[in-house]
């Protein structure tokens, strides 16, 4: 309310914020654990959106549309906040739709979208059951984060809408930390998730905590410009997610000589079979990639013999059909044999949690019920 549309009102008290002062709790998404509530304080909230800003190119001529649920970061912060503080325009949505989120791109000349692989995967299913092609040319960035974003589908969604899908890696307790940076012309090779965002420290370490090779995958630490100060009323669990001032990501990664990084998979993600480790990413890139798989979903199941084997939840595109043996010989000429999935479960659409990623906790706990495993 303007003061002179409200002569009498009183002044805001005088308050002494400190950049270390507490700014926000919020949740992680918990799809594939239980939620956790983090602290951030105040300068983790500035100094992010100046990094995002600047990773990205964001000015005050974009128009940023947010789909993403407000009660998480990704919608609330690196979406909306960042295209405010940009001093851009943003257009929030209630809700999720593809078909809603296609029409705002057309209605309100967006520049910047940020979303999941589903909501990506969930727009092109829609508009191949329906031949549907919206033009998207006005769309400088399309960013995608929260679950490894499968080259098929950057392929397939580039090939329809001529719009690139770039990478974004970042997590609610540290961001943002890998991207493709506006400045940097190189392009990044097939596979990548990009370089380090602004400001960021890192190291990729061994088990033993000794610092990994070029080329050599490990456990990713990060500091970003948005560093949590802990998770809230958990000291001994705040301790544990540190080394030293770097936040342990429980992502595995590696980094080229060329300063690019990729992430393998993720440490409680990995499924090991008789002893030896599978990244459920890498299974699911390899079934991805089959013509008639629109997604797919891969998760670890108890085995008398081997201790765990993975299982394959498949969502076929509109129209397909292909046998579970075609999807297993099509995975193995791409995989190790011990990676191979033997058992594949069709679905018509997989558990979506509430920021929209695949909720593979709750196929967990399927697998121990369901019959057909």
């Amino acid at each position: 309310v303007l003061r002179e549309q409200a002569p009498d009102l009183d002044p805001l008290p005088a308050v002494d914020v400190r950049p270390e002062d507490q700014f926000l709790i919020i949740y992680t998404s918990g799809t594939t654990g239980t939620p956790k509530a983090i602290v951030l304080d105040h300068a983790a909230q500035t100094a992010a959106p100046r990094a995002l800003a600047e990773m990205w190119g964001l000015d005050a001529n974009d128009i940023t549309l947010v789909a993403l649920p407000p009660g998480y970061l990704y919608g609330l912060s690196t979406a909306a906040a960042v295209g405010l503080q940009s001093g851009g325009t943003v257009v929030i949505l209630p809700r999720f739709h593809p078909r809603d989120v296609l029409e705002a791109f057309v209605d309100h000349r967006v520049t910047v979208y940020h979303g999941v692989p589903t909501m990506f995967s969930m727009m092109l299913d829609y508009c191949e059951q329906r031949d549907l092609t919206y033009d998207l040319g006005h769309v400088r960035t399309m960013i995608c984060a929260g679950a490894p974003l499968a080259p098929e589908t950057r392929q397939r969604f580039a090939a329809r809408f001529g719009a690139d899908l770039q990478n974004y890696y970042a997590m609610t307790e540290s961001t943002p930390v890998f991207g493709r940076l506006a400045n940097d012309p190189r392009p990044l090779p097939e596979g990548a998730v990009g370089r380090a965002a602004p400001g960021l420290k890192v190291r990729i370490v061994r088990p033993d905590g000794t610092d990994c090779a070029p080329g050599e995958e490990g456990e990713i630490l990060v500091r970003a410009a948005a560093t949590m100060q802990g998770y809230l009323n958990a000291p001994e669990q705040t301790a544990s997610a540190f080394v030293g001032d770097l936040f342990r990501t429980g992502d595995l990664g590696r980094c080229d000589a060329d300063g690019t990084y990729f992430i393998t998979g993720r440490i409680k993600d990995i499924i090991i079979r008789g002893g030896a480790n599978i990244s459920p990413a890498e299974v699911e890139e390899a079934l991805t990639s089959h013509p008639a798989v629109q997604e797919v979903a891969v998760v670890g199941c108890s085995d008398r013999i081997f201790g765990e084997v993975p299982v394959a939840f498949v969502v076929l595109r509109a129209g397909a059909s292909v046998a579970a043996e075609v999807l297993e010989a099509h995975a193995a000429q791409v995989l190790s044999d011990f990676k191979v999935p033997r058992r594949y479960l069709f679905e018509a659409s997989l558990p979506i949690g509430k920021t929209g990623k695949i909720d593979k906790a709750a196929l967990a706990r399927r697998l121990a019920t369901d019959e057909r495993v």
